[in-house]
């Protein structure tokens, strides 16, 4: 739409451009809340995959170390106690 077709419009008709328009800005608004709030499960759960994988990783260190200096085992797992 050009600027001459706002000047033949009515009162009512802005009115209802405008209403449409604020309704569009609050889907979006919506939808923005909504993907904040993916993004923020979505950090959350590679938070808890990357703690998981480093404690899987320091895991197979420490059993590699042991498999190589046995006699560096804590005494609990000399007892035969599996962690």
């Amino acid at each position: 739409m050009n600027s001459e077709h706002y000047y033949k419009m009515t009162k009512d008709e802005l009115i209802e451009i405008i209403e449409k328009l604020n309704d569009q800005i609050e889907y979006f608004k919506e939808r923005e809340e909504d993907y904040d709030e993916r993004l923020e499960q979505l950090n959350s759960e590679n938070e808890r995959y990357s703690r998981s994988i480093h404690d899987y990783e320091r895991k197979e260190k420490e059993e590699e170390i042991y498999r190589q200096f046995p006699q560096m085992r804590p005494l609990w797992m000399k007892k035969g106690f599996d962690y």
